[in-house]
């Protein structure tokens, strides 16, 4: 366990589209904030946050675990739900980025080779 718990605490999810989740679980492309539908949590940059993906049908899946590299503030967010952030900004932070499931869209690449 870290000495601030940073790396072991969940601060918030991220919803994004179901297209950007498809980016991120089949090809590892990482978000950026104009994908966000919304958000929940007090989250700041650098928090380790669960990032989901909504399908068309309305469900939800957690795609991945990651550290934010915006603050919850600057996503669009209930209630305010407009971005404050310029779209093509990184949502995430690619050290540690934990793509859920990689493995089986992936089989014959191992994690240490991405």
């Amino acid at each position: 366990m870290s000495d601030d718990g940073r790396l072991d605490r969940m601060r918030g999810f991220i919803a994004i589209t179901g297209v950007a989740g498809k980016a991120l679980r089949m090809q590892g492309t990482p978000p950026v904030c104009g994908d966000v539908l919304n958000c929940s949590g007090t989250f700041r940059a650098g928090d380790r946050v669960f990032v989901t993906m909504r399908g068309t049908d309305g469900g939800q899946a957690v795609v991945a675990r990651a550290f934010s590299a915006v603050d919850a503030q600057a996503l669009p967010c209930p209630p305010l739900n407009t971005a404050t952030t310029t779209p093509e900004l990184p949502l995430l932070r690619d050290v540690d980025l934990d793509v859920l499931w990689w493995d089986a869209f992936h089989p014959a690449v191992s994690r240490a080779q991405r």
